[in-house]
């Protein structure tokens, strides 16, 4: 069994004089789940696992799927999560003058140290700090040539639905939901542990998991251009896929940051995956099929984990949240019992067919912020290329309901460089931003929107 290495705390202090932003890079956040380094290390089959997000402490401390499988992990009586994020330039110059390893946030672990090191991959900007975050750790880049006692690296999240493109470096890829996957993994890597067996073995046993792709099962015949010919044997990997997401609790006691983040707030998840199929939206797509959570369930989670983390906003996430069906029980449940406490709900990802007058007066009733709509397009043409299927009347309809509610701020999604766009569409979305500027003017003609 490999030893277990640590920065010492007094190392910690000198590598982070004159850094900025020094929280980044320590412990003793509120809700913390790590267990004693020491007592893992005593039995061979306890697993200890680093959940590397490559992106810098303020991005990836608030993202929910971190936080889910963090909460997952520690959960388990033989298994321990640690975390590591990507250091600012700073840090990272700091890092290499001195020789000293990346190493994770509660324990100060060096991540070579660890069995199992898992990337959170939300989009493909993330590939080259994953490969960074490696050397920084002093572990070989390249899968094929890692050995024995190094930590098998694998990696997950949206960007993994096409894994070619870091399959070389990973030992294993997870496609789909992460939930009940990663315990599977961590019993077979438990057991390999415990009987001295070698990375080969084990990577044969979790590739016949759902949602589990070992690059290294597959051979691959180029063309001359460089084009794949074929793969022996043909992939097909299985998603894994959560049937019942209330089979895991929400996460109501999550990590509070040392510093300021990008989203500070409680964030729970009501609903996965989106029936609308809009043709632009990868996620649409890859999250299927539609599954909710209840709502009774939700506001008795939902109202602990606000008491635990003294939040004063809660956001209740999905990728249409207004298509949930229990959603005007839901804000009513937690507004309710939370009274007098100035409670604020957001609701991103609003549908703007489906925001009444009835989500309006719920959401009042605690304290106001900014709602978020997505037109996605300025014409109606391009909008019914893009299935957005949402009409400039539903529009208006929409925004005539806030302003008249008293909203005075409100936030409008375009993309653009949709195929068969024309410059009119283009020219078209100032045209519809102004229209609505012009109706708010009207509703509240004393107020700046």
């Amino acid at each position: 069994m490999k030893d277990i290495i640590i920065l010492k705390y007094h190392e910690l202090e000198k590598l982070l004089e004159g850094i900025q932003k020094p929280g980044r890079y320590v412990d003793h956040e509120i809700g913390t789940k790590s267990k004693d380094p020491g007592l893992l290390a005593e039995k061979a089959s306890n697993v200890l696992v680093c959940l590397a997000f490559p992106d810098i402490y303020e991005i990836g401390t608030p993202n929910l799927g971190l936080q889910i499988l963090y909460d997952i992990i520690n959960k388990q009586p033989f298994f321990s999560a640690e975390r590591a994020f990507a250091p600012w330039t700073d840090f990272e110059e700091r890092l290499r003058e001195t020789g000293t390893r990346l190493f994770s946030l509660e324990n100060r672990i060096f991540l070579d140290s660890f069995d199992l090191i898992g990337f959170n991959l939300q989009h493909e900007l993330l590939y080259s700090n994953t490969l960074n975050m490696l050397d920084l750790s002093g572990i070989e880049v390249i899968a094929e040539k890692r050995k024995k006692e190094d930590p098998l690296i694998c990696a997950g999240g949206p960007a993994m639905v096409n894994p070619g493109p870091m399959s070389r470096f990973m030992d294993f890829i997870v496609v789909g939901d992460g939930e009940e996957i990663t315990v599977k993994v961590l019993e077979r890597l438990s057991k390999y542990k415990a009987d001295g067996m070698d990375r080969a073995p084990f990577l044969k046993e979790i590739s016949k998991l759902d949602g589990v792709y070992v690059p290294s099962k597959y051979k691959y015949h180029y063309f001359k251009d460089g084009k794949i010919e074929k793969i022996d044997p043909p992939i097909k990997v299985k998603k894994a896929v959560l049937e019942d997401l209330d089979s895991f609790e929400i996460v109501n006691n999550p990590l509070i940051p040392n510093i300021k983040t990008v989203h500070d707030r409680y964030a729970v998840e009501i609903m996965r995956g989106c029936a609308r199929g809009c043709r632009f939206c990868q996620a649409g797509f890859i999250y299927r099929p539609v599954r909710s959570r209840k709502a009774d369930g939700l506001i008795e989670q939902s109202i602990e984990g606000l008491e635990n983390t003294g939040y004063d906003e809660i956001s209740f996430l999905s990728l249409s949240t207004s298509d949930y069906k229990e959603l005007n029980k839901l804000i009513k449940g937690v507004l309710d019992s939370m009274e007098g406490e100035k409670l604020s709900v957001s609701l991103p990802s609003m549908r703007l067919d489906s925001f009444s007058i009835e989500i309006a007066e719920l959401i009042q009733k605690g304290r106001k912020t900014g709602l978020t709509f997505a037109p996605e397009a300025g014409t109606q043409r391009m909008r019914d290329i893009i299935n957005k299927n949402i009409t400039e009347e539903e529009i208006m309809n929409c925004v005539d309901v806030a302003f008249s509610r008293g909203w005075e701020k409100i936030k409008l999604y375009f993309m653009i460089g949709f195929p068969g766009e024309r410059e009119e569409d283009i020219s078209a979305i100032a045209d519809l931003i102004r229209r609505i500027a012009s109706r708010a003017k009207k509703a509240m003609p004393r107020k700046k929107v």
